[in-house]
């Protein structure tokens, strides 16, 4: 079980994953903090769920797993990828979009910048 499982409990982390899975938060230090990303993730994950986070996880950078969305689904087209990359999206947009992590959006962000040097 993570981390953020046991600290947050299974109720709660499943809203986070519903809410910002195949993401890294930054998690501000303190309630009350100046964190140019704190009102929004605030906001998306509401009071209780953000106080838990902060006394947690304050002042660090979490990743939170996604939800097994894409268990029987095509894999990822990288070309999509590098199409929504070109108009300027972030990399957490197009995961979303896409039902995939960050981390598989930069990874074949990587892989496309090494091909096309070649």
């Amino acid at each position: 079980m993570s981390q953020l499982a046991q600290r947050l409990g299974p109720e709660n982390f499943g809203r986070l994953v519903q809410i910002v899975g195949g993401t890294e938060i930054a998690v501000p230090v303190s309630l009350t903090g100046s964190a140019f990303n704190a009102g929004t993730l605030r906001q998306r994950v509401g009071d209780e769920l953000f106080a838990l986070l902060v006394f947690h996880f304050g002042g660090t950078r979490v990743y939170v797993p996604q939800a097994n969305r894409r268990t029987g689904h095509d894999p990822v087209d990288p070309k999509r990828i590098a199409t929504l990359t070109k108009r300027g999206w972030s990399a957490t947009r197009i995961a979303r979009k896409l039902g995939c992590s960050q981390r598989t959006v930069k990874a074949w962000r990587a892989k496309i910048r090494t091909t096309d040097a070649r």
